[in-house]
């Protein structure tokens, strides 16, 4: 075997090593961006969330004083897991 078949074998087996490194990064690169996505999405979804549970209670409180201020019975507030 010639000297130069060695080099030629080296430098093919250095080229593969390389090329299927850079499509790992770039695999792992994407998926690192469509999570981040998901994470921002999944974000503003919780504070949508969490803006809507403070404005039902806000309408409930307004609720039990507009009931209690006219005489009505106020009913207790529902058991739950947030509580």
């Amino acid at each position: 075997m010639s000297v130069e078949a060695i080099v030629w074998g080296i430098g093919a087996i250095l080229t593969l090593a390389g090329g299927v490194s850079l499509v790992v990064r770039e695999i792992r690169h994407r998926d690192r961006k469509s999570m981040r996505h998901l994470l921002d999405d999944s974000e503003r979804e919780l504070v949508a969330a969490q803006t809507r549970i403070v404005s039902y209670r806000r309408w409930g409180f307004f609720l039990a004083e507009r009931l209690a201020s006219h005489g009505e019975p106020v009913p207790p507030p529902p058991n739950g897991d947030d509580e």
